[in-house]
């Protein structure tokens, strides 16, 4: 990057983008051995519903994620990195949508390629997101700066995607029509109309960061389970399971 304060600012966005992504990618490396497992026993039917699963369960963490981290940048990078790192919050804000792009390679690199055999079109797509974003980042970063290094990031991850779609099509065990995710879209536009209204109650960052991230979780939720997600019930099931035994005491 261009200098010292520059390097910085970006490396303080991706630490707060780091954070929420390990939470993201943590489920493919948890899948691995079972789906490997499924391969193996020929048991093709069950491997293609954990996938789209784990699909599913990507996009209904990761899109309200990314949306909450855009719409909390500034209050976020205040409180975790100080005022001086203030313009970090813009490259969180666009750098914030790679948890989804991430979390949706790592789940077909890692939970579908690396079972079936194929981890040479993992590296294939990885060395391409590379290339990708150090040709980017020479482009860009002397005239755009730390913002540059977003751009070439949030560019790469996305051609990494579709370069494993377009080479890998024929190992996803399932096709695009089979996605059902305009529920979590729905209710990620609920739970940003909330953070938006909260937001317009209050000047203050403390109270809009911890409020606001409150109030869109809960409304995110609420609205999964009004629209009967099977996700959603399954973790209120389980939160359920944790509660009622202590209740019994």
């Amino acid at each position: 990057l261009q200098d010292d304060a520059a390097v910085g600012i970006y490396t303080a966005a991706n630490k707060l983008i780091f954070v929420v992504l390990t939470i993201v990618t943590s489920l493919s490396v948890v899948l691995l051995p079972r789906c490997s497992n499924l391969i193996q026993s020929g048991n093709l039917e069950e491997f293609k519903q954990i996938s789209l699963k784990s699909v599913h369960l990507v996009v209904a963490v990761a899109l309200p994620a990314l949306t909450a981290m855009i719409l909390l940048a500034v209050p976020m990078v205040r409180i975790a990195c100080g005022a001086a790192f203030m313009p970090a919050a813009e490259v969180v804000q666009w750098t914030a949508p790679v948890l989804l792009l991430i979390g949706l390679s790592n789940v077909v690199g890692i939970q579908m390629f690396y079972p079936e055999n194929k981890s040479d079109l993992v590296i294939l797509c990885t060395l391409g997101g590379a290339l990708i974003n150090m040709v980017l980042n020479f482009v860009l970063i002397p005239r755009y700066s730390y913002m540059g290094a977003a751009y070439s990031t949030l560019v790469a991850e996305f051609c990494v995607l579709v370069i494993q779609y377009i080479s890998g099509r024929k190992y996803v065990p399932f096709c695009v029509k089979d996605l059902k995710v305009v529920k979590y879209v729905a209710a990620t536009l609920v739970m940003a109309v909330v953070m938006l209204f909260a937001k317009s109650l209050t000047a203050n960052q403390w109270t809009f960061f911890f409020a606001g991230a409150f109030a869109g979780m809960s409304a995110y939720a609420v609205a999964l389970l009004l629209m009967k997600d099977v996700i959603m019930r399954e973790v209120f099931r389980y939160f359920l399971s944790m509660i009622r035994p202590a209740d019994k005491k």
